[in-house]
């Protein structure tokens, strides 16, 4: 994911509010139960026995263990990795024991969402994987100000994926790489380094 920042960090945008029938509700709450069962599993596990992105680290849930469906578990194990080794990492920085951690955040999901325009005062419609194979929700929202302001920069798209919570969505904007100065003014850093 690019933007307009070195770093390429997608610019957060602000929860879209949509019409969530009860039926939707009740299939993101089972899903987000067993994404938030499933990143867990992985963080004990690779807490006791690292492991990396990969068919061997994948297997040690195993299906009849899980209501994920193979994609959901992948963005799981993701989700997992990057928790313990960043809590690893805060730990070793600041010279202390580092603690298991528990997940209880949003579902990061790159596989299986779909993002497309809407209809009349509904602009934009996501549709959600469910934990039954090919079954789909389809939530009609409406984009934000800054949502709309994202887009309206030369060559912004929406992502294909989103943070799912009980009742928030989030999306990502991409922007193309920006090209490379080659005259205009200098900047100097003084990163302050002393004895």
């Amino acid at each position: 994911m690019a933007s307009e920042s070195p770093s390429h960090a997608p610019p957060r945008v602000p929860p879209i509010h949509g019409v969530c029938h009860r039926h939707h509700a009740h299939e993101i709450a089972r899903l987000l139960e067993a994404y938030r069962g499933g990143v867990n599993f992985y963080v004990g596990s690779l807490w006791q026995n690292l492991g990396a992105l990969d068919k061997k680290t994948l297997a040690r849930l195993p299906p009849e263990r899980t209501r994920l469906q193979s994609m959901q578990k992948d963005q799981a194990l993701r989700q997992a990795l990057a928790m313990v080794s960043s809590t690893r990492r805060s730990a070793q920085a600041r010279g202390t024991q580092p603690r298991r951690p528990r997940f209880t955040g949003m579902a990061v999901l790159c596989h299986g969402v779909s993002i497309a325009p809407g209809r009349g005062s509904f602009d934009l419609v996501v549709r959600l994987s469910t934990l039954r194979p090919r079954e789909r929700i389809t939530i009609p929202t409406r984009k934000t100000r800054v949502l709309n302001k994202w887009l309206a920069r030369p060559g912004a798209r929406l992502v294909q994926g989103c943070a799912l919570s009980e009742n928030r969505i989030i999306v990502w904007v991409e922007f193309p790489q920006p090209p490379a100065r080659e005259s205009g003014d200098v900047i100097g850093v003084d990163v302050g380094i002393s004895k």
